[in-house]
């Protein structure tokens, strides 16, 4: 039982590291962020009507129609497949309001 006991609680020498740098690490007060520098990842979204011509648009629409996948359109005109999905269901309820 002691064996047993002893090869589940071998702590690493990696956790010793680190545990004897967790008293320094919450003293330490926290880096202030340069404001000049912006943060990754929070780029602006632009707008697919910016991005895309209308032709491209009623193409893309056109081609989904057809029974193109929409992971291959959104490979070949290099936007994301979750915008290929909302420009198709943006004209779906476009179209379903002007029969209405």
């Amino acid at each position: 039982m002691v064996e047993l006991a002893s090869a589940y609680l071998n702590p690493s020498p990696q956790l010793n590291t680190h545990a004897n740098q967790l008293p320094d690490l919450l003293t330490r007060p926290a880096p202030i962020p340069d404001p000049a520098i912006p943060p990754q990842g929070t780029a602006k979204a632009w707008a697919l009507s910016r991005r895309l011509s209308d032709e491209v648009r009623n193409a893309i629409v056109t081609a989904c129609q057809e029974g193109v996948h929409q992971q291959v359109l959104a490979d070949h005109y290099g936007i994301s497949l979750s915008s290929i999905k909302r420009l198709v269901r943006k004209t779906r309820v476009s179209e379903m309001k002007t029969e209405a």
